[in-house]
């Protein structure tokens, strides 16, 4: 058989090939970012500072949330943009930089309070009833994206600690 795709000849089945291929390539990248378990380490700064695919997931959704109120959502191409594996590569590296900006943050004890992350916590849109935290919303989003509070808790204090720690840098630098 290999002799058949060596020949010049015949390049029928190097098509065949290249169509064969190149799509089962793709959809196994794009199953690792949608299907991972959301426990899998992704990277590990220090002990206090890992990456999970759940905290990729989140923040991976909260920029594309963020992206979506900001561009004109009828256009087709910009939802394939959002789901191409290059915009994922480019939102993990952000979460990287971010991650790295955070533990700059903790080594000068730039920490954000848990009262500050309760508040924030409060304010989410989504899981708010009648003006009233949902107790039964959160758990319901915590069980859809396999987190626990603390963990995203966790995940709510280094967003804030990051965003402060931009901005300090923003007015100090």
């Amino acid at each position: 058989m290999f002799e058949i795709v060596k020949n010049k000849k015949n390049n029928l089945v190097k098509i065949i090939l290249f169509i064969i291929i190149v799509p089962f390539a793709f959809f196994g990248i794009d199953s690792y970012f949608r299907d991972s378990d959301s426990s899998f380490l992704l990277f590990e700064i220090d002990n206090n500072n890992k990456v999970t695919f759940a905290d990729f997931n989140n923040y991976y959704n909260n920029v594309v949330n963020d992206f979506k109120t900001r561009v004109n959502l009828n256009d087709s191409s910009v939802s394939e943009f959002l789901e191409s594996y290059e915009f994922k590569v480019s939102v993990l590296n952000q979460l990287l930089n971010d991650r790295i900006l955070y533990q700059i943050a903790s080594d000068t004890n730039f920490k954000t309070s848990a009262l500050l992350v309760d508040e924030y916590l409060k304010n989410i849109p989504g899981f708010i009833t009648d003006n009233n935290f949902d107790q039964n919303k959160y758990k319901r989003f915590l069980a859809l994206r396999k987190v626990s509070d603390e963990q995203f808790r966790n995940s709510i204090s280094v967003e804030i600690t990051t965003n402060q720690y931009k901005e300090y840098l923003k007015n100090h630098l």
